[in-house]
């Protein structure tokens, strides 16, 4: 994953717009990753740990989503998704923030 002061430059680059979208597909990527932590074909759980830590990062994601609907300050706005993104404890949390970004990164500057 990458350290949050270098995701923070990457974010500047992008209009609120751009934002917008990127906070949104962040948290649908989350959600997908998230699945990995459930028992296939069941309503059981394999890792709660791993899901609580998806479930409150994708909060604290749409919150910052609502705060750019608000119209709170972009740079506060940035702060927040690059600091809730940066790296996390353990590598499989990192991994997972780390592909989810990258790929959303990659989507949003296909289409600058």
């Amino acid at each position: 994953m990458m350290d949050q002061e270098t995701l923070r430059e990457e974010l500047l680059l992008f209009s609120k717009d751009e934002l917008h979208l990127l906070i949104a597909d962040i948290a649908h990527g989350l959600t997908i990753v998230a699945r990995g932590t459930y028992v296939a074909g069941t309503t059981e759980v394999a890792n709660g740990e791993l899901l609580r830590f998806f479930n409150e990062l994708i909060h604290r994601i749409t919150a910052a989503q609502y705060q750019l609907l608000e119209g709170d300050d972009l740079d506060n706005v940035i702060d927040f998704v690059s600091g809730s993104l940066s790296d996390k404890s353990t590598s499989e949390y990192n991994n997972a923030v780390a592909y989810v970004c990258k790929e959303a990164l990659k989507r949003i500057n296909s289409v600058q």
